[in-house]
């Protein structure tokens, strides 16, 4: 276990992997209820996480869940933290209903176990919406990012990068339902907050620009949609370097902004540009 914890702390996360596993194993040797194992299975679903490997982590995580459900009692907010990894586990790996009874039961538990306007049950709620924005249940989604909104601005503060995600997340959902004045506001309140946050050119700024490009443009907002994408653009760039994939998405969009303006060749150089960086990522895997 130390070996993997001195992994971890290094950022090599596949030795961390092996070296949980192979605690996970001797701890089980104690007994399937020893609670070296809950402590073993917990680090190795983290260190699964940190590779991105979801599909690895999601048995980990149902096995921790079982560990708990059998020595922990009521309502317990560890409880609703397995479920609420278990959840992102499923929705990062595009498993959106399988996600969301996850989500629901953790928020259960941590409306139950935790002070009202704790930042967890903000942080549930927001990943509920997600999960129910993505299979367009936007009617149930919406007040959910609403609450998510409200008790992370009071948990956190208004300038916290959490509220940012939230506002992000709800803007979606009322670009989708075609209000889009309301998602102009919230997507410029959250890209100031992350702004102020993350510095001026953070590459995760682009997200949230290509987000607000599609909204200014649908309210007639042209010359402002294709400046907002054009700084995607240069800020993608400049954080991924010219030949990286996210270019090649801003490239598009912001050609499909300045085709619909008559500008048919820029439109036509972009084009050629994000299909090029295109061809190569396909060569280079």
């Amino acid at each position: 276990m130390d070996e993997g914890l001195a992994a971890f702390k290094e950022g090599r996360y596949a030795v961390a992997e092996s070296a949980f596993i192979s605690a996970a194993e001797i701890a089980e040797g104690y007994g399937q209820l020893d609670p070296r194992l809950e402590v073993s299975l917990n680090a190795l679903a983290t260190a699964q996480r940190n590779q991105e490997a979801h599909g690895r982590a999601e048995p980990v995580l149902r096995r921790l869940l079982d560990f708990q459900e059998r020595t922990r009692t009521g309502a317990d907010p560890k409880l609703a933290e397995t479920l609420n990894r278990l959840g992102m586990a499923c929705r990062l790996q595009g498993k959106y209903a399988e996600a969301e009874p996850h989500y629901r039961r953790a928020l259960s538990i941590a409306q139950a176990a935790l002070p009202a306007g704790h930042a967890d049950i903000g942080m549930i709620l927001n990943n509920l919406a997600a999960v129910l924005g993505w299979q367009e249940k936007d009617d149930e989604a919406e007040p959910l990012y609403a609450m998510s909104v409200q008790i992370r601005e009071k948990a956190l503060g208004p300038d916290h990068a959490d509220v940012a995600d939230s506002l992000r997340g709800w803007a979606g959902i009322h670009a989708h339902q075609k209000r889009y004045d309301e998602a102009r506001t919230e997507f410029y309140r959250s890209l100031a907050i992350e702004e102020r946050t993350f510095g001026l050119e953070h590459p995760g700024l682009a997200h949230s620009l290509n987000n607000l490009s599609g909204v200014l443009w649908a309210l007639g907002e042209r010359e402002e949609a294709v400046n907002v994408i054009r700084r995607a653009v240069a800020i993608r760039e400049k954080a991924l370097g010219p030949d990286h994939v996210l270019v090649a998405i801003s490239l598009e969009n912001l050609a499909v902004f300045v085709s619909a303006q008559g500008g048919m060749e820029e439109a036509a150089l972009l084009r050629a540009r994000a299909g090029a960086i295109r061809a190569k990522q396909n060569s280079e895997r």
